[in-house]
């Protein structure tokens, strides 16, 4: 039946089809008609009409709708998405959607390829998406009503995540303070926002390109925005006791996606860690909307070819064209066995990560992309290597682990590990937080754990006269977040590492150029020629450039410094003494000669540089201080690995 309800799309135009919903009481049958139009006269000629954004729900629960034409036909779509269009339709008049699973004829999988490069368009042209979460519950109501409350309290920055009151009730914006809402009200939250559509990676482009999104739930509704400050408030506050219900990650971190054009794959691909899909191979193209134009017209949508290869060829795409994140991209590999699967460097998309992404690491500092291609199986890194793995510890956690647990879990770390590794505890706190601190950002992310809490959680734990307070909380919840699969490594040389729980002795620790992580790689023959990727690691002493330029100076620490203008986060070098930001890192000394400083409008945050070559000036934001060259002139002992 599809093939004849579907006529051949002209690509060229951009067609897409519009569904017209013919208007019907609530139970009657759903009956629409088709339309093609291209996508330049939408909005124009004629009316741009809504986009509704839903999950499919089972496939074997089928509803049969009639399409209306010269010869009226019917098709089958999910019980989930029958039920959105009853509730959609109007008793009156019709009403102009698009809707995937019917616009899209989605047995050809040609015209699926093509589409698909078409739906961030579709989204963000469209007059109003509607997002329909499902139908009303037992506790719908009373969580909608609670998200609407918290909305009209607070307000959020959605860049930043930080919340403001907005009324003289100021216990509603602190980071420390539990919401003041009952047991029966949090359930029906974490119900809410632990709903199917906040698990679909489809929906992340449709209600973030959207201009006007409006949330449905049965016959209520509520603005996206109302929707995203809940689960912020939610995700940012202390979490109540309640096991029984995991916290709604998959919906916070969709609340906390920066709405912005130009994302890296890598942390697109963090960010929905927690979205599912149907198709594997949709962990990607769901995201094209977001990526840079040049990448977003390199990966071209083809269904034809398997998850594997896709994923593949989008990372050789990143080496080929000197990619500033295919480095990065690297650091989102997992092995999964002891032998990892061949090649090693490219990453399992279609499995859930394992491990939370290690922020914000600058381990390689802003130095460019130094990977080679040698075949479609074997590839060439650029990197140093730092040390040996000695021992390894795996850490017994998971995401909803007790807080007792996590004490009692850091106590045999303390025990087995760094026993012999130094009498200092800050190394090993650092790292089993991964020194994700509130004093790693600029202006500081205050519901993240402070050097200042250290004193009194070590106490805490290990003096057994500590008090607990929320400072104790902030570490507990980042333990939390950086322990489940991973594990507590000491290596040859005395550092502290956290590793894939795959880490075994004799894997060793390098640091890729580009890369913001260290990696651990493990020889895959006895004389080192070639390697595996293990997964990616935090190094104690190494994740700020140490290995290319040595320990910062004195009285200097990196920090991640966010600019309010641009939205953007830059590195930035903090003196605590003279209590000034530098964008120039102060272990580096003179410009290579031919070279300058261009002064610029954003020279606060980013230094860029003129090269004079034969009466002509090339300008860059690359430091010619840090090119490879260089950094082999000034002694740093780089090395090319083979992975395999």
């Amino acid at each position: 039946m599809p093939s004849i309800l579907y006529s051949p799309l002209k690509a060229d135009l951009s067609e897409i089809r519009v569904l017209s919903l013919l208007p019907g009481d609530f139970e009657s049958p759903i009956i629409i008609s088709m339309s093609t139009a291209a996508l330049i006269e939408l909005g124009t000629i004629t009316p741009f009409p809504e986009a509704l954004s839903y999950v499919w729900g089972p496939l074997n629960q089928r509803h049969e709708i009639i399409v209306k034409g010269n010869e009226d036909g019917r098709l089958s779509i999910t019980t989930n998405l029958a039920e959105a269009l009853k509730y959609l339709r109007s008793s009156t008049k019709a009403r102009l959607l698009w809707v995937d699973a019917i616009c899209i004829n989605q047995q050809d999988l040609e015209e699926r390829s093509s589409q698909i490069r078409l739906m961030g368009q579709i989204y963000s042209s469209a007059r109003r998406v509607m997002v329909w979460v499902g139908p009303k519950s037992e506790d719908s109501d009373l969580a909608i009503d609670c998200i609407t409350t918290i909305a009209s309290r607070i307000k959020v920055n959605f860049q930043t995540a930080q919340l403001s009151p907005i009324t003289e009730d100021t216990h509603w914006a602190d980071h420390d303070m539990p919401l003041q809402l009952s047991d029966t009200e949090h359930t029906a939250l974490f119900r809410f926002y632990s709903r199917s559509w906040f698990e679909r990676i489809w929906v992340w482009q449709e209600v973030h390109l959207a201009a006007n999104a409006l949330v449905l739930c049965g016959d209520r509704s509520v603005n996206w925005d109302t929707v995203k400050t809940g689960v912020i408030c939610l995700g940012l506050k202390p979490r109540p006791d309640m096991a029984e219900w995991p916290a709604p990650e998959a919906a916070f971190s969709m609340a906390t996606f920066p709405m912005t054009k130009n994302f890296p794959l890598r942390a697109l691909l963090h960010k929905t860690k927690d979205a599912k899909c149907l198709d594997p191979r949709d962990k990607v193209f769901a995201l094209l909307s977001f990526l840079d134009e040049d990448m977003r017209s390199r990966i071209v949508p083809n269904y034809n070819k398997s998850a594997q290869e896709i994923y593949k060829d989008i990372v050789l795409q990143h080496f080929e064209i000197g990619h500033r994140d295919g480095p990065k991209l690297l650091s989102t590999v997992e092995a999964r066995g002891e032998i990892p699967e061949s090649p090693s460097w490219v990453p399992r998309w279609d499995l859930r990560r394992l491990t939370t992404r290690l922020y914000h690491g600058k381990s390689a500092l802003e130095t460019l992309s130094s990977i080679r291609c040698r075949s479609k199986a074997k590839i060439e890194a650029t990197g140093v290597y730092i040390t040996k793995i000695n021992r390894v510890e795996p850490i017994k956690l998971w995401n909803d682990v007790g807080q007792q647990e996590v004490i009692d879990e850091i106590k045999r770390l303390k025990e087995h590990i760094v026993t012999g590794h130094g009498q200092n505890p800050y190394p090993f706190l650092e790292t089993l937080t991964a020194n994700y601190i509130a004093e790693r950002h600029y202006p500081a992310y205050t519901w993240r754990p402070s050097t200042k809490d250290f004193p009194r959680f070590l106490d805490f734990v290990f003096g057994n006269n500590g008090v607990r307070d929320p400072s104790v909380d902030r570490i507990i919840k980042n333990i939390r977040e950086f322990g489940p699969g991973r594990a507590l490594c000491a290596t040859t040389d005395g550092k502290l590492c956290l590793s894939p729980v795959r880490t075994r002795p004799g894997d060793i620790i390098t640091v890729f150029l580009g890369c913001d992580s260290p990696l651990v790689l493990r020889p895959t023959t006895p004389d080192c020629l070639q390697y595996w990727i293990v997964g990616e690691a935090f190094c104690h002493g190494f994740m700020d450039g140490e290995a290319l330029l040595g320990p910062l100076p004195e009285h200097w620490r990196l920090v991640i410094r966010h600019d309010r203008t641009s939205y953007a986060d830059w590195p930035a070098f903090w003196n605590s003494k003279s209590q000034q930001f530098s964008a120039e890192d102060p272990r580096l000394g003179n410009l290579p000669k031919g070279w300058r400083r261009q002064p610029h409008e954003n020279e606060e945050f980013q230094t860029s540089f003129i090269q004079d070559i034969d009466g002509e000036s090339l300008e860059t934001w690359e430091d010619p201080r840090i090119s490879i060259d260089e950094l082999r002139l000034s002694g740093v002992q780089l090395k090319t690995f083979e992975l395999v």
